[in-house]
Order: C-alpha cells, then sequence, then structure tokens
C-alpha cells in the first residue's frame, strides 16, 4: 500500500466516529465537524 492510498483513505476513516454518533437520516460531510488525523504522530 501506497502513501497515496493511505492518504485518500484516512478522512473516511477518521470520520466514523461522527457518523456514528449522528442522528439517524442522511448526513453529508458538511454535517460532520471537522475530522482530525489521530495518533499518526508521537508526543516523544
Amino acid at each position: 500500500m501506497t502513501l497515496g492510498h493511505i492518504m485518500t483513505a484516512m478522512p473516511t476513516i477518521d470520520a466514523i466516529p461522527a457518523v456514528v454518533a449522528a442522528a439517524p437520516g442522511i448526513v453529508t460531510y458538511n454535517d460532520l465537524p471537522l475530522t482530525l488525523p489521530r495518533g499518526v504522530a508521537s508526543a516523544g
């Protein structure tokens, strides 16, 4: 898997918690909060 494949998939993967927490019905990208990458870099 190349970096391009990973970078393309990350916004979708990061949005999963927001989609699960959303109210039932049609949810668009504009309805979701800004997704931030998590666990990408270590603090140390």
